[in-house]
């Protein structure tokens, strides 16, 4: 492809003229005040028209960093030839200003149409990190403008983030390590940067994925976005913007407190449940993912178990639960991370356990806490008597009553109600009914519900108070696993 073409660098003072540095998201323009020093920069590029305007802008504010600044391009090989196109584009406009251009394709990228944006950004993402480390760098721009926030904020709601989810893309992000993510344009339209360039002669290109319906962010974009500005009495993407600069405001405060309360959270520290329990839910719930998160855990947690251990280290009760290959230890006090092969303390008394768990027991055994949603297969073969008592049980979550279950060693004297009974018996002379020596007996976990009920022991048929109804709705599955003894 022919070099010939625009003067670019005559385009990018234009274009400098037009947005000066006021332009600028003010928070983007202080970070870069406040770090004049001559280090590495890595900006971004698609070829698209706010990452192509964001190049010569920065091409044309900053003459004294142009020796620093590579530009960088991924080619996701979706649309063939014009993907290559959109490339050799990036390539041309760079070697016309004199600048380093970095390129990269995807050489797994999925055949045309399967690629999910997720699959394409973790590449994307991958390529410029390791294109930052090649020329020392930390910090990266990105082209992201005004009408990006709108978008972003849709797909956030969708997936019920946070504040600091809500208040992405942010315009100066600094990771752990110390990379940068700047993004100036962040107080600029979409509109408003297209106008400006193509008064000026600027073209850019098109890339024609981005009316695909296939991705989320397009759908949201040429459907959802259109109809609420049609709704709105004012500008959608002027009232997300403002809205994401408040989130972003309370996310740092809420950060700031978690900071002085968790000022440390080295990996192998206990976390510090008893100090924060009196804190606001917001902010025990950052420290608390932020410590498992240094702790290489956070990944090994879905939202729901999450939100249970959240819960359960609010309380007094000690716990054991597993995450991921280790397991946390509770003692009411702090909470702690165990390898899995750590020595177990001997059982001595009951733990108080999170639904959605897998507690760890004395003589390796296991039992696994898990509440769902009861579906009307499972609950017919339920009511016909499916589950092996030794193994399985299945409680009315209802009757539970709590997001807490207490799992303790069988006393002498435990009374239980055994389904369909009339009344109660002695958990002992069920044992002798099925034959579970008094060995065995002792090592077996007793299933207690908060209020000290006893609803489930591995070999025994569930307590009649938590029996399976045909109105329940959620089930608490209990599955047993023993071990060889120690």
């Amino acid at each position: 492809m022919s070099r010939a073409g625009p003067d670019w660098r005559d385009k990018a003072g234009m274009l400098a003229e037009r947005f000066p540095r006021e332009a600028f998201h003010p928070k983007v323009d202080a970070w870069l005040r406040r770090h004049p020093d001559p280090e590495p920069w890595g900006l971004a590029c698609s070829g698209g028209a706010d990452s192509l305007c964001l190049l010569l802008l920065l091409y044309g504010h900053f003459p004294e960093r142009r020796s620093r600044m590579s530009v960088l391009h991924f080619n996701h090989r979706l649309r063939g030839q014009d993907s290559d196109g959109d490339a050799d584009r990036v390539d041309s406009v760079a070697a016309a200003l004199g600048l380093d251009c970095r390129a990269a394709r995807w050489t797994q990228a999925p055949p045309a149409g399967n690629a999910t944006e997720e699959a394409a950004r973790a590449a994307r993402f991958g390529f410029f990190y390791r294109a930052l480390k090649e020329t020392g760098g930390r910090v990266l721009f990105f082209g992201h403008q005004r009408d990006d926030v709108a978008e972003t904020l849709l797909i956030r709601l969708s997936r019920g983030s946070g504040t600091a989810g809500l208040a992405a893309p942010r315009p100066v992000h600094t990771f752990a390590g110390g990379r940068v993510h700047l993004r100036p344009l962040l107080a600029l339209g979409a509109e408003e940067i297209r106008s400006a360039m193509r008064e000026l002669g600027i073209s850019w290109s098109e890339d024609a994925s981005n009316q695909e319906p296939s991705y989320y962010r397009n759908r949201i974009r040429r459907t959802v976005i259109p109809e609420w500005q049609k709704a709105a009495p004012s500008d959608v993407a002027a009232g997300a913007a403002a809205a994401r600069e408040l989130l972003e405001e309370d996310d740092e405060a809420l950060e700031e407190c978690v900071d002085q309360l968790l000022p440390e959270t080295a990996p192998d520290r206990p976390f510090p449940a008893r100090i924060l329990r009196a804190e606001p839910a917001a902010i025990r719930r950052r420290a608390l993912n932020r410590w498992l998160t240094a702790n290489g855990l956070r990944k090994h947690l879905n939202e729901k178990a999450f939100h249970r251990l959240l819960e359960a280290v609010c309380g007094s009760a000690p716990f054991r639960c597993s995450a991921g290959p280790e397991f946390l230890e509770y003692d009411g006090d702090s909470l702690c991370r165990r390898s899995a092969g750590a020595a177990r303390p001997a059982w001595t008394g009951e733990v108080g356990c999170p639904l959605d768990v897998e507690l760890h027991l004395p003589g390796e055994s296991m039992l696994r806490i898990v509440l769902e949603e009861l579906d009307a297969e499972t609950k017919a073969a339920i009511l016909g008597g499916m589950p092996d008592p030794s193994v399985e049980a299945f409680l009315d979550a209802g009757a539970v009553e709590s997001s807490l279950l207490r799992v303790r060693p069988w006393r002498e004297g435990d009374r239980y109600r055994p389904l369909g009974a009339p009344g109660s018996r002695k958990l002992q002379d069920a044992f002798t009914d099925r034959g579970i020596s008094s060995g065995e007996r002792r090592k077996l976990p007793v299933v207690c519900l908060v209020t000290g009920t006893i609803a489930w022991c591995p070999g025994l048929i569930p307590d009649e108070r938590v029996r399976i109804k045909e109105s329940t709705k959620h089930v608490v599955r209990l599955t047993y696993a023993s071990g060889k003894a120690t």
